[in-house]
Protein backbone atom coordinates (compact mmCIF):
# COMPACT_ATOMS: atom_id res chain seq x y z
CA UNK A 1 0.00 0.00 0.00
CA UNK A 2 1.07 3.35 -0.93
CA UNK A 3 0.40 6.33 1.24
CA UNK A 4 1.17 10.31 0.74
CA UNK A 5 1.75 12.24 4.54
CA UNK A 6 0.95 15.59 4.32
CA UNK A 7 1.71 18.87 6.70
CA UNK A 8 -1.09 20.25 8.34
CA UNK A 9 -2.66 22.17 5.80
CA UNK A 10 -2.66 19.41 3.42
CA UNK A 11 -0.26 21.33 1.07
CA UNK A 12 3.48 19.88 1.58
CA UNK A 13 4.22 16.47 0.48
CA UNK A 14 6.00 15.20 3.43
CA UNK A 15 6.97 11.40 2.38
CA UNK A 16 5.43 8.67 -0.12
CA UNK A 17 5.55 5.51 2.07
CA UNK A 18 5.20 1.97 1.31
CA UNK A 19 3.57 -0.46 3.78
CA UNK A 20 2.82 -4.22 4.30
CA UNK A 21 -0.14 -5.95 4.52
CA UNK A 22 -0.59 -5.24 8.27
CA UNK A 23 0.26 -1.76 7.73
CA UNK A 24 3.33 -1.70 8.59
CA UNK A 25 5.73 0.67 7.38
CA UNK A 26 8.54 -0.38 5.41
CA UNK A 27 10.33 2.53 3.54
CA UNK A 28 9.74 5.60 2.05
CA UNK A 29 10.21 6.97 -1.87
CA UNK A 30 12.54 9.99 -2.22
CA UNK A 31 12.47 12.35 -4.98
CA UNK A 32 9.31 14.42 -6.59
CA UNK A 33 9.35 17.89 -5.49
CA UNK A 34 5.31 18.10 -4.73
CA UNK A 35 2.71 15.37 -4.06
CA UNK A 36 2.40 11.93 -6.00
CA UNK A 37 -0.89 12.11 -7.54
CA UNK A 38 -0.83 8.80 -8.70
CA UNK A 39 1.14 5.52 -8.57
CA UNK A 40 1.18 1.82 -9.75
CA UNK A 41 3.17 -1.47 -8.77
CA UNK A 42 4.21 -3.27 -11.71
CA UNK A 43 2.17 -6.88 -12.09
CA UNK A 44 5.23 -8.78 -10.32
CA UNK A 45 5.61 -6.01 -7.53
CA UNK A 46 9.29 -5.23 -8.38
CA UNK A 47 8.91 -1.70 -9.19
CA UNK A 48 6.98 1.05 -8.36
CA UNK A 49 5.72 3.88 -10.78
CA UNK A 50 4.51 7.29 -9.21
CA UNK A 51 3.10 10.56 -11.26
CA UNK A 52 3.72 13.91 -9.14
CA UNK A 53 2.50 17.12 -9.20
CA UNK A 54 6.00 18.09 -10.58
CA UNK A 55 4.86 17.10 -13.73
CA UNK A 56 7.43 13.90 -13.63
CA UNK A 57 6.87 10.65 -13.37
CA UNK A 58 9.48 8.55 -11.41
CA UNK A 59 9.99 4.28 -11.37
CA UNK A 60 11.59 2.86 -8.02
CA UNK A 61 12.83 -0.47 -6.60
CA UNK A 62 10.49 -1.84 -4.49
CA UNK A 63 12.41 -3.52 -2.16
CA UNK A 64 15.07 -0.81 -2.08
CA UNK A 65 13.11 2.24 -2.85
CA UNK A 66 15.71 3.26 -5.02
CA UNK A 67 15.12 5.33 -8.13
CA UNK A 68 15.22 3.89 -11.43
CA UNK A 69 14.84 6.58 -13.92
CA UNK A 70 12.69 10.21 -13.60
CA UNK A 71 11.16 11.75 -16.74
CA UNK A 72 9.58 15.16 -16.79
CA UNK A 73 5.64 14.55 -18.56
CA UNK A 74 3.65 18.11 -19.99
CA UNK A 75 1.47 17.63 -17.61
CA UNK A 76 0.49 16.41 -14.24
CA UNK A 77 -0.05 12.71 -14.18
CA UNK A 78 -3.39 11.91 -13.20
CA UNK A 79 -3.42 7.82 -13.54
CA UNK A 80 -0.35 5.49 -13.88
CA UNK A 81 -1.06 2.09 -15.27
CA UNK A 82 0.88 -0.88 -16.67
CA UNK A 83 0.27 -3.34 -19.08
CA UNK A 84 -0.34 -6.87 -17.73
CA UNK A 85 2.86 -8.62 -19.04
CA UNK A 86 4.73 -5.34 -17.00
CA UNK A 87 6.50 -4.08 -20.31
CA UNK A 88 4.53 -0.73 -20.63
CA UNK A 89 2.97 2.14 -18.57
CA UNK A 90 0.28 3.93 -20.20
CA UNK A 91 0.20 7.96 -18.41
CA UNK A 92 -2.92 9.88 -18.51
CA UNK A 93 -1.95 13.45 -18.25
CA UNK A 94 -3.77 16.34 -16.98
CA UNK A 95 -4.19 18.00 -20.72
CA UNK A 96 -6.10 14.62 -22.09
CA UNK A 97 -2.62 12.88 -23.48
CA UNK A 98 -1.70 9.72 -23.03
CA UNK A 99 1.78 8.79 -22.82
CA UNK A 100 2.48 5.12 -23.96
CA UNK A 101 5.69 4.36 -22.69
CA UNK A 102 8.82 1.30 -22.18
CA UNK A 103 8.31 0.16 -18.18
CA UNK A 104 12.40 -0.75 -18.61
CA UNK A 105 13.26 2.82 -19.12
CA UNK A 106 10.15 5.02 -19.43
CA UNK A 107 11.36 6.27 -22.89
CA UNK A 108 7.93 7.65 -24.79
CA UNK A 109 6.63 4.81 -27.22
CA UNK A 110 3.76 7.10 -28.15
CA UNK A 111 1.51 10.12 -27.39
CA UNK A 112 -2.45 10.30 -27.96
CA UNK A 113 -4.60 13.47 -27.34
CA UNK A 114 -8.08 12.87 -27.03
CA UNK A 115 -10.50 15.04 -25.23
CA UNK A 116 -12.35 14.25 -22.23
CA UNK A 117 -10.25 11.07 -20.98
CA UNK A 118 -11.42 9.66 -17.48
CA UNK A 119 -9.65 6.48 -17.80
CA UNK A 120 -7.51 4.34 -19.12
CA UNK A 121 -6.38 0.85 -19.60
CA UNK A 122 -3.47 -1.26 -21.68
CA UNK A 123 -2.93 -4.56 -22.74
CA UNK A 124 0.20 -6.68 -23.07
CA UNK A 125 3.12 -5.80 -25.11
CA UNK A 126 1.23 -6.99 -28.05
CA UNK A 127 -1.70 -5.29 -27.33
CA UNK A 128 -3.76 -1.92 -27.05
CA UNK A 129 -4.31 1.19 -25.22
CA UNK A 130 -8.13 1.69 -24.52
CA UNK A 131 -9.49 5.24 -22.62
CA UNK A 132 -12.86 6.40 -21.95
CA UNK A 133 -13.36 9.65 -21.92
CA UNK A 134 -16.83 11.95 -19.98
CA UNK A 135 -18.67 12.11 -23.38
CA UNK A 136 -19.24 8.28 -23.80
CA UNK A 137 -16.67 7.72 -26.29
CA UNK A 138 -14.26 4.42 -25.98
CA UNK A 139 -10.93 4.70 -27.99
CA UNK A 140 -8.86 2.19 -28.95
CA UNK A 141 -5.37 2.74 -30.17
CA UNK A 142 -3.71 -0.17 -31.34
CA UNK A 143 -0.23 0.47 -30.56
CA UNK A 144 1.62 -1.83 -33.39
CA UNK A 145 -0.39 -0.25 -36.15
CA UNK A 146 -0.67 3.22 -34.73
CA UNK A 147 -4.33 3.05 -35.58
CA UNK A 148 -7.05 4.40 -33.94
CA UNK A 149 -11.04 3.77 -33.62
CA UNK A 150 -13.53 4.65 -30.91
CA UNK A 151 -16.97 3.52 -29.85
CA UNK A 152 -19.83 5.16 -28.48
CA UNK A 153 -21.93 3.66 -25.22
CA UNK A 154 -24.04 7.30 -24.89
CA UNK A 155 -23.35 7.74 -20.96
CA UNK A 156 -19.80 9.49 -19.58
CA UNK A 157 -16.99 6.23 -18.88
CA UNK A 158 -16.22 5.87 -15.50
CA UNK A 159 -13.91 2.98 -15.55
CA UNK A 160 -12.23 0.57 -17.91
CA UNK A 161 -10.41 -2.15 -18.27
CA UNK A 162 -8.53 -4.57 -20.78
CA UNK A 163 -9.85 -8.45 -21.37
CA UNK A 164 -8.00 -9.24 -23.65
CA UNK A 165 -5.99 -7.38 -26.23
CA UNK A 166 -8.65 -6.72 -28.59
CA UNK A 167 -11.34 -6.25 -26.29
CA UNK A 168 -12.18 -3.82 -23.53
CA UNK A 169 -14.85 -3.64 -20.69
CA UNK A 170 -16.13 -0.84 -19.74
CA UNK A 171 -18.70 0.86 -17.03
CA UNK A 172 -21.21 3.75 -17.69
CA UNK A 173 -21.88 6.66 -15.01
CA UNK A 174 -25.11 4.62 -14.32
CA UNK A 175 -23.25 1.34 -13.28
CA UNK A 176 -23.80 -0.35 -16.86
CA UNK A 177 -21.05 -2.13 -17.94
CA UNK A 178 -20.26 -2.24 -21.60
CA UNK A 179 -17.92 -5.32 -23.45
CA UNK A 180 -16.52 -4.20 -26.72
CA UNK A 181 -14.27 -5.88 -29.15
CA UNK A 182 -12.79 -5.29 -31.94
CA UNK A 183 -12.73 -7.79 -34.94
CA UNK A 184 -9.41 -9.26 -36.31
CA UNK A 185 -7.76 -8.52 -39.33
Amino acid sequence: MLTRRFGGDNSALIRTTIFDEQGTPLRGLRGPKDAVSTACFSPDAKWIVTGARDKSIRQFDSESAEQLWIHAVDDTPRRVVSSHDGKFLAVLLENSHVQVRAADSGELVADVEWPGITCVALADSEGDLWAGTSSGTVLHYGLARAEKSSFEIGMAVRSIGVTSQRSATVCDAVGRVHTIGIGRR
